[in-house]
């Protein structure tokens, strides 16, 4: 019966779109240009301080800018995407992470159900709003990387 099953669910014919409109019809494929984020090099090893704002990024395609969030060097500017970190095998960095985002309130604070954002903290929500960083390429042991208990304040 299982095996039938199966069968059948390969065999059927694909589901009718609900719709044949196209959502943004105003927006052109890929007709945007890439962002190509500043490189960072750090084979070398070393020591990094990087800080956690907003910025307004430029969407393309004609979508509105927004604010978002984004990395950046201390004392550089604050990107979306955040550098790319280029970095050795075996040969370890430091990497600080700062949270300067001024605002109070998360960005998408309307949108974010309330019971996700309440913890036990010594001072939120009135020392800023929480940053979570999580890396991508990196052997990161697990209390580094972007668990939601591990939040940057």
């Amino acid at each position: 019966m299982l095996a039938a099953l199966a069968l059948i669910s390969f065999t059927a014919p694909p589901p009718e779109p609900t719709s044949g409109e196209q959502l943004f019809t105003f927006w052109k494929a890929f007709t945007t240009p890439l962002v190509i984020p500043e490189v960072i090099d750090m084979r070398k090893g070393g020591g990094l301080e990087m800080n956690i704002g907003e910025t307004v990024h430029e969407w393309g395609s004609g979508a509105p800018s927004a604010t978002t969030y984004g990395y950046g060097k201390v004392g550089g500017n604050i990107t979306t995407p955040g550098p790319t970190i280029l970095v050795s095998k075996d040969i370890p960095i430091t990497v600080q992470w700062n949270n300067a985002i001024k605002s109070s309130t998360h960005l998408l604070d309307v949108f974010v159900e309330k019971t996700l954002t309440q913890r036990e903290s010594s001072c939120y929500p009135n020392c800023g709003v929480p940053v979570i960083t999580h890396i991508h390429g990196l052997e990161t042991p697990a209390q580094f990387d972007g668990l939601p208990h591990y939040s940057i304040y």
